[in-house]
């Protein structure tokens, strides 16, 4: 039946919004079967594990910060320096939260929100 959940953003810019998601270290990822023009869509990944796509809309608002994506890394100092050095906007620097996990939150240049949690 279903083999795969993989959501799509809409966003207005899509090679700003993925310049943001390789900056963080995430890659584009090509499918020789489809092919899109960059400034109409672009799908992500890294490893096996994460997919999404990010689709224009012209019809798109700020996201409410109600969509938080979250993203697991191992290290978690590594990717905030790869923000930083990226010119990623950090709305919450790391810090070791009350569960006893150490995350940072960031705002892609669409609005997402996206956290990031060490495991």
């Amino acid at each position: 039946m279903f083999t795969r959940l993989t959501p799509i953003l809409p966003v207005a810019q899509v090679a700003e919004e993925l310049a943001f998601y390789e900056a963080l270290g995430l890659t584009r990822h090509t499918d020789p079967e489809e092919t899109y023009p960059l400034e109409d869509f672009a799908a992500v990944a890294s490893g096996e594990h994460i997919l999404f796509g990010l689709a224009r809309t012209d019809d798109v608002a700020v996201p409410p910060a109600g969509l938080l994506w979250q993203l697991e890394t191992d290290d978690l100092d590594a990717v905030a320096r790869a923000a930083v050095d990226g010119g990623v906007q950090v709305t919450s620097a790391v810090a070791t939260q009350p569960w006893g996990r150490r995350t940072m939150t960031l705002r892609s240049p669409n609005g997402y929100l996206v956290g990031v949690e060490e495991v």
